[in-house]
This record gives structure tokens, C-alpha cells and sequence, in this order.
């Protein structure tokens, strides 16, 4: 039986006690595998609605092959850290041709119990997959050699998949296969950023300098649906560019961030889990058309939103001091900024420990934001991923936690992104 998640408002009156962390060294993933990699990192990109799920990739340091980009020597995984195992995400035939086999680069994405990985494969291009059970299925059929097809999010059913199919972007549902997003400014590129749990509104980023970021012009955000005209998402007060990342389940809520003119490759940079604290990024929530800026972690410096709650209430993502120090993980609610380490500050429970830890970036929360995972520094001082569940594991605490769900107290899936 999982454990039983307070509501976030009891929750952050004190420290968690009784919560849980697992560390997820390279180790700890790479051990699975049936070779051994030197010096790897850990990404985390994405969690499964319930929490029990993680999903992201490997990266094999001083690793060069012949591949489409120069992302080589990844390796994508899903781990169960509940089960402490992974999940074999087998191979992708794109050719009936020798050696036409493509191996899993990343997961972009998991369904609500985790059983469904949106992943990317690499053969000299790109080909994105839904792996089930009984292995990957492509999004298309026959696959188109040399074209790249790179699916960035899905639903939380796994019914909808969005993406970009060479340089256009694309829904995919599982009646009407892929269809190009209609009403965009075909000058502009446009990228899928995030879908709605509910698979009905879509983020996209867009570059008006003609260029993807970071390698040149204007980066900008818009929300899509079959419903209406793309909207654009207006920056908060005082900052020049809006980049939203993320939404709620009905996408009636947005997260992302409003960074000064002249600095769009933040986003970029902290989708990979590094965020760059020069830029002085604020992290936003748009609610309709309106921003406004979360809490501030630290008197001065940078913050990023990476994650939200299905009801939008809480957000999760990283905050920098400024000059001196390091970014640290923070969760957003109620106005108010927490850092994570600090919501670990009591007894761990199951032998957990954060000695020797850093928690740089918080990316990814679950239905209920009981279950928060991202990335860090761990003790060998290694690139890690991390879980940590909030949780209240005492009788007395859990019979309250329950009058207060009963009561409304909490409700929710979450998006990550």
C-alpha cells in the first residue's frame, strides 16, 4: 500500500515528517544495465501521475557515436523507485534493412501509473514512441527515413501526443494518427512545449527570428486549442519574454517564466536541468491571461518554473541566490516559496538520507504534489535524480489527512514540464 499524501496545506506548516528520499545515483540506474557506463549523469524529465514512476535518460560522458545530434551517449530509462527497477525500453525497428534498429534516447514523458513511456529513438534521426508492456509502437507507420519525428509530450491517458514533425508541429490521436496544428503563422517556428493532461490545449515555443533558440531569435510563448485562436502569453510586469512550460490538467493553468529582453535561452538551458542563473529568470503562473511572478525563493536572484499540480496549485522548479551559491530545489504554494530540503528537514523515513546531497532542481510533481522528483548533486558528486515523497506515515496524521481529502483538502494530477 502507497502511503498517504497529506494536503499541501497541512503539509507545509512544518517539516515533513516521517517523509522519504530516494537518491537515484548513476549507480543506481546504470547497475541495471547489462554493460557498464563511465562517469554517466542522471536526468530526470518526467514522473507518473501516481508517483511511483520516473522516467528521463542516462548521459555517458566522452561517448561519441554516429548519431543525429550531438546528444550522444544518452540511454533513456524508466525506474519504479517504489520497486527499485527499471523498465527495458527495448528497441524500435524504423527499416526492414540491416542495422535499421533504433535505441532509446530519452523519455519525454509517462501515462498516470506509468505503464505508457512517450520515448525518443535514435537512428541517425529521430522516431518517438509510445512503449507499452509489449514493446514500442511508433507514431507512424511506414517511418519516413532521414525525417525526424520528435514528440515532446502526451496526455495523460496516453491518447494524445504532440511534437514536431520536421519543422512542423503536430497532435497526434490514436483515431486520427498525425495532424498538423492549424491557425499558426507558418513564418514562425513553432515547437510543442507541454499538452493538457486532458490532451485539449497545447504550449508551444516560438522563435520570431526565424532560428530555434539558443541558436538565435525571439523567444515566445502561445496556447493552442482546437476551441479558438492561438493566444500569445504576456510576460510579467516589468519583464520582456514569457516561456510557459507547463499546465494544469485542464490547462486553465499555466507555469513557466518571464525572463528581460534579450534572454530566451534560459529555458533551454534549464530544460536540461542546468539552470543559468545570469539571466535573471522569474517564475510565473499565468491563470487565464493574467501573470503574476511566485514567491521569492531568495532576497535576490533567479527562479524557474518547471512542473504544476493538476489543479495548478503547486509548482515546482529551482531558484538561485544570485552570484554566490547554487541553485537549490524549490515547491511553490500558496504563495509561498519552500525549499525542498528544507520539507526533508525531519526524520526520513526507510533509512533515507541527505547527507552529502544537493538538490538543485525540482522538475517534476505528481497528482497530488506528494511526490516531487529532479535532479541534484550526490554525495561521490555525480549528477543524480532524486525522489522525494511528502509524506505522513503516522496513524494519527494519516486519519487527519483523510477527513481533510474527504473535505476537499486536496484533489489533483499533475503535468510535468
Amino acid at each position: 500500500m502507497r502511503p498517504v499524501f497529506l494536503p499541501l496545506a497541512l503539509l507545509f506548516t512544518t517539516a515533513a515528517a516521517g517523509a522519504e528520499f530516494r537518491g537515484l545515483s548513476p549507480s543506481t540506474i546504470a547497475g541495471t544495465l547489462p554493460y557498464t557506463l563511465s562517469s554517466p549523469t542522471v536526468t530526470i524529465s518526467a514522473i507518473s501521475d501516481d508517483g511511483s514512476t520516473v522516467g528521463g535518460w542516462l548521459t555517458q560522458t566522452g561517448v561519441i557515436f554516429d548519431c543525429a545530434s550531438f546528444e550522444c551517449g544518452r540511454s533513456a530509462f524508466v525506474w519504479s523507485h517504489d520497486q527499485g527497477e527499471r523498465t527495458d525500453l527495448g528497441v524500435l525497428l524504423i527499416g526492414s534493412g540491416f542495422g535499421q534498429t533504433a535505441y532509446p534516447l530519452s523519455v519525454a514523458a509517462l501515462s498516470e501509473d506509468g505503464s505508457t513511456a512517450l520515448a525518443t529513438y535514435e537512428f541517425r534521426h529521430y522516431e518517438s514512441a509510445l512503449h507499452r508492456a509489449d514493446g514500442a509502437v511508433a507514431l507512424r507507420d511506414p517511418i519516413a527515413i532521414g525525417q525526424w519525428l520528435q514528440a515532446t509530450d502526451m496526455s495523460s491517458d496516453a491518447s494524445v501526443v504532440v511534437g514536431t514533425l520536421g519543422d512542423a508541429p503536430f497532435r497526434w490521436t490514436e483515431g486520427n494518427g498525425l495532424e498538423e496544428l492549424s491557425g499558426l503563422d507558418a513564418a514562425v517556428n513553432h515547437t510543442p512545449a507541454a499538452v493538457s493532461g486532458d490532451g485539449r490545449v497545447v504550449l508551444l515555443s516560438r522563435s520570431s527570428g526565424g532560428l530555434t533558440p539558443p541558436a538565435g531569435g525571439r523567444l515566445s510563448s502561445i496556447r493552442w486549442s482546437p476551441d479558438g485562436a492561438p493566444s500569445e502569453f504576456v510576460p510579467a510586469t516589468g519583464l520582456g519574454v514569457a516561456a510557459a512550460v507547463a499546465l494544469s490538467h485542464d490547462g486553465s493553468i499555466t507555469v513557466g517564466n518571464s525572463y528581460p529582453d534579450g534572454a530566451p535561452t534560459s529555458l533551454w538551458e534549464v530544460n536540461d536541468g542546468a539552470p543559468d542563473a545570469t539571466h535573471r529568470s522569474q517564475a510565473t503562473r499565468w491563470q487565464g491571461d493574467v501573470a503574476q511572478t511566485l514567491a521569492a525563493a531568495f532576497p535576490t536572484g533567479s527562479s524557474w518554473a518547471m512542473g504544476v499540480s493538476a489543479n495548478g496549485e503547486v509548482t515546482v522548479g529551482a531558484a538561485h541566490p544570485g552570484d554566490d551559491g547554487t541553485a537549490e530545489a524549490v515547491l511553490w504554494k500558496d504563495d509561498t516559496a519552500f525549499l525542498v530540503r528544507d520539507l526533508l528537514a525531519g526524520p526520513l523515513a526507510a533509512g533515507g538520507s541527505l547527507d552529502g546531497w544537493r538538490l538543485t532542481s525540482a522538475t517534476a510533481v505528481s497528482a497530488d504534489g506528494g511526490v516531487v522528483a529532479g535532479h541534484g548533486i550526490d554525495p561521490s558528486g555525480a549528477q543524480a535524480g532524486w525522489v522525494a515523497l511528502l509524506t505522513a506515515p503516522e496513524p494519527g496524521a494519516i486519519a487527519l489527512a483523510g477527513a481533510l481529502l474527504l473535505s476537499g483538502g486536496a484533489t489533483g494530477r499533475t503535468r510535468r514540464r
